[in-house]
């Protein structure tokens, strides 16, 4: 699915809204993008992954596992992880009171560089929020 493809799904699908919508941060915006509507279209969950690793590859970003931001970009690291073989983890947004007890699961070696991937950016304070919690490994 080439990207004019995939913006008249995304569209269709009606992951893409216009209007005034208020977001999280308290920012108006005209248009409001809810991607956690592919988890019901697999090929174009797969084709909004496949869209970001493009953009990733074309930076030169070297990296040895994905980290997807919760929850909403979770769907979307594991398609690129499974499409291209990386390993992943997952960051909690609260820390399990039973069990292991871990913030974040799967496994990352001392050293690596982990991508953040997330669906939407306003702020940037989910991401921080993640680096930070993958940068104590």
């Amino acid at each position: 699915m080439d990207t004019n493809d995939l913006y008249e799904k995304l569209l269709a699908i009606n992951v893409i809204h216009f209007g005034n919508y208020v977001l999280k941060g308290g920012l108006a915006t005209p248009v409001y993008i809810d991607l956690r509507k592919v988890i019901s279209y697999p090929r174009t969950l797969a084709a909004v992954a496949e869209e970001i690793w493009k953009r990733i590859q074309g930076t030169g970003l070297k990296f040895d596992c994905i980290c997807g931001v919760p929850y909403a970009a979770l769907p979307i690291a594991t398609c690129l992880c499974i499409n291209h073989n990386l390993p992943m983890v997952i960051q909690r947004k609260e820390v399990k009171t039973h069990g292991t007890k871990k913030l974040v699961e799967g496994e990352i070696k001392t050293g690596s560089t982990c991508l953040i991937v997330e669906d939407v950016v306003t702020s940037g304070a989910s991401i921080i929020d993640t680096a930070k919690v993958c940068d104590t490994f």
